[in-house]
């Protein structure tokens, strides 16, 4: 049915192939709950056929998205004899046993297959890719750029669309995510595009710190994805949800603002000491202690907004962005007797006989939010609202508690790192190197930037100007005069590694020629991937007339 690197319809070692097959039942009995095994069986799963009557036939056709259609095995890498067997091994509920062997032909590639390197253009995606190249004959010295698609029109799943932008021609629209063996990706232009990794979990990955760990899921599991189920997504652990998707999830950083033992800021200048939305339980009820009654402004059902006030000793950044991006934050207070209603974010001992629990009703629930908003001493009037019945940006929501009776300090950060899925915002892109491939000798790849003189010079009326790219990289080429006036922009556009011209031709689109004189070009190039610093150089030319 599928054969995963070159889909030649031939067995190859290395190649992890799968097949269908039918099965006739010749007697006259019908039988039920087959299970069909086979060995080897490098996926690990097998085939079901619920009925099996007399005189039937069972025939399995393929989809490649879906395992219960088919059988597959691997091919041992340097797999040397000319024939690979299948063993079947097919039994029913009455524990009758039918054995049978299938045969594969294998033959040896007909030529060696290559990956090429991909880079990341934009994205936070956990996806990684790799491009296999099995037909080097039909592989161009193009750019390709691979974009992530959101939701497939049909399936609601994210896909891919794969652009030449040389040609600037879509080779696959909407197309789903490939598999990290090969079967569901289509030859084009010689290459695969494969999937090397993929998180498909949402919510929150992981978690980690620096300095001392001030937080702890004692007391405080909720039951949510991260942290000991004390910390989650609030689109699907909050009461009444969140605007924030798995696909809106930043990982971000905790920065402890310094406290004393009772959690008040020592310095109101601290820069990790923020503004925060108060929220209250059973704001409608009495002060729980008298000690309360200062700190409910605002009464009503629900989790009620009391103010707006720089209390809460953490600072919030977005590190998914460059820089980091400060995000509003806010916190839940409880008025019971045991709650901890004092105005400021301070959760609970874990093991503090009183208030250890913060999950309970009649427990502190000194719980924090972070928005997918901006940070501002400004509040923003959409989160000063009832936050239990009303849908907010909440990016997470945390119920933990403290892991000591100590203070907290500045030097201490804790990260929430989410799993990141596809999103319309990832975007890759990679060069498939012809040369190498097809056995021509090329110019090696330069191992730095660099940007030649013009020639001809002086020029009329063009004049070629060739540079040089140790990698793919976003370049611009504008031409200035002797004023520093941008006259013209050559080149704008991410370009592969090597060596490339550009070509100013001096006349306008009418055919008019700039006027005589000296002008200075000057190239300004950023490897995409990150790493090595960017280049930037001017030269002066001379046009004649």
């Amino acid at each position: 049915a599928s054969d995963n690197l070159n889909d030649d319809g031939i067995v190859n070692p290395g190649e992890n192939i799968r097949y269908v097959f039918s099965l006739k039942n010749n007697s006259a009995i019908n039988f039920s709950n087959l299970t069909v095994r086979a060995n080897p069986n490098y996926d690990g799963h097998w085939l079901t056929i619920p009925t099996f009557n007399a005189g039937a036939t069972q025939s399995f056709s393929y989809s490649a998205v879906d395992p219960s259609t088919y059988l597959s095995f691997t091919v041992p890498k340097y797999y040397t004899d000319s024939t690979i067997n299948v063993f079947l091994r097919i039994t029913d509920e009455s524990n009758n046993l039918w054995l049978d062997t299938l045969t594969f032909d294998v033959k040896p590639f007909s030529h060696q297959l290559y990956f090429s390197p991909v880079a990341r253009l934009s994205g936070i995606s956990t996806m990684t890719l790799s491009i296999s190249i099995v037909d080097s004959s039909q592989v161009k010295n193009h750019l390709y750029v691979v974009t992530g698609v959101d939701s497939l029109p049909l399936t609601g799943k994210p896909g891919y669309t794969l652009k030449d932008s040389t040609t600037n021609t879509i080779l696959l629209a909407n197309h789903p995510l490939p598999d990290q063996l090969g079967h569901i990706s289509p030859i084009v232009d010689g290459f695969k595009v494969l999937l090397a990794n993929y998180d498909t979990l949402k919510g929150m990955a992981n978690w980690s710190m620096s300095g001392v760990r001030h937080w702890t899921w004692a007391n405080g599991n909720f039951g949510m994805e991260g942290f000991g189920g004390a910390i989650g997504n609030g689109y699907d652990n909050y009461f009444s949800g969140s605007t924030v998707g798995y696909d809106k999830l930043r990982d971000v950083e905790v920065r402890f603002a310094t406290t004393d033992t009772a959690g008040n800021i020592l310095n109101s200048n601290d820069a990790n000491a923020s503004f925060a939305y108060r929220y209250l339980r059973k704001a409608n009820s009495p002060p729980a202690q008298p000690s309360f009654s200062s700190f409910i402004i605002k009464t009503g059902v629900g989790y009620v907004f009391q103010d707006y006030n720089k209390s809460m000793p953490i600072a919030v950044y977005d590190i998914n962005t460059n820089p980091p991006r400060r995000l509003m934050i806010g916190y839940l207070e409880n008025n019971v007797i045991n709650g901890l209603v004092d105005g400021k974010y301070w959760p609970p001992y874990y093991a503090d006989p009183v208030y250890g629990d913060n999950l309970g009703t009649s427990g502190p629930r000194e719980w924090f939010f972070i928005f997918d908003k901006n940070y501002s001493t400004t509040p923003d009037a959409t989160l000063e609202t009832d936050i239990l019945d009303n849908t907010l940006p909440i990016m997470w929501f945390g119920t933990v508690t403290r892991r000591d009776q100590n203070g907290w300090s500045s030097a201490d950060t804790f990260r929430i790192i989410a799993h990141h899925p596809i999103t319309s915002n990832d975007k890759w892109t990679f060069t498939p190197s012809v040369m190498v491939l097809t056995g021509v000798k090329q110019q090696p790849i330069p191992s730095s930037f660099s940007l030649s003189q013009n020639y001809p010079n002086p020029f009329n009326p063009s004049t070629t100007i060739r540079y040089e790219l140790p990698a793919i990289s976003k370049v611009t080429i504008r031409i200035y005069n002797v004023l520093g006036q941008e006259v013209r922009t050559l080149v704008n556009q991410v370009q592969t590694a090597g060596q490339q011209v550009a070509i100013w031709d001096s006349r306008n689109s009418a055919g008019v020629t700039v006027s005589t004189g000296v002008y200075f070009y000057r190239i300004e190039a950023s490897p995409i991937s990150g790493k090595g610093n960017s280049f930037s150089d001017v030269k002066k030319m001379l046009l004649l007339k």
